[in-house]
């Protein structure tokens, strides 16, 4: 099961979130994130059965930022904090920074290190990343390639 959310930039350029259902991620049916991970989904936290994921676009693998769904910035983010790391399924960290539109509450995105990310974790057009917190390191946005 697929539940597609659209979001648009104001220069009309679509934002696609899809919350895939576990089943379709693994043969187990178990994505099991651990205890110190949180995943969103709607406007909950969920226990591992969904995440929140993103089919990356050509603007998302060319600009130098990545605009993060709603839901996910309000539950995990602060906004008095600016300066986050990235990492991925190594643990490799990369600076970055969040930046707060100022349209709506809750609307951010990915800017000074996101580039970088891309490119040395070969992000290309169509690949599917999600999208996790740690508890432990309120800094450290966890993002894997699905």
């Amino acid at each position: 099961m697929v539940d597609t959310s659209k979001i648009f930039l104001a220069e009309g350029t679509q934002i696609l979130y899809e919350r895939v259902s576990s089943e379709l991620l693994s043969n187990d049916g178990n994505t099991s994130t651990g205890n110190d991970t949180h995943t969103v989904v709607g406007n909950g936290l969920d226990n591992g059965n969904h995440n929140l994921t993103k089919k990356l676009t050509q603007y998302d693998v060319e600009s130098s930022c990545l605009y993060l769904h709603s839901n996910f910035a309000k539950q995990f983010l602060d906004k008095d904090r600016k300066r986050y790391f990235i990492t991925n399924e190594t643990c490799r960290r990369w600076p970055c920074r969040i930046r707060w539109t100022g349209r709506t509450c809750y609307e951010c995105y990915i800017t000074c290190g996101w580039k970088r990310f891309c490119k040395d974790n070969l992000l290309v057009v169509g690949d599917i990343i999600q999208f996790r917190m740690d508890n432990e390191k309120k800094n450290v946005i966890r993002i894997v390639k699905v």
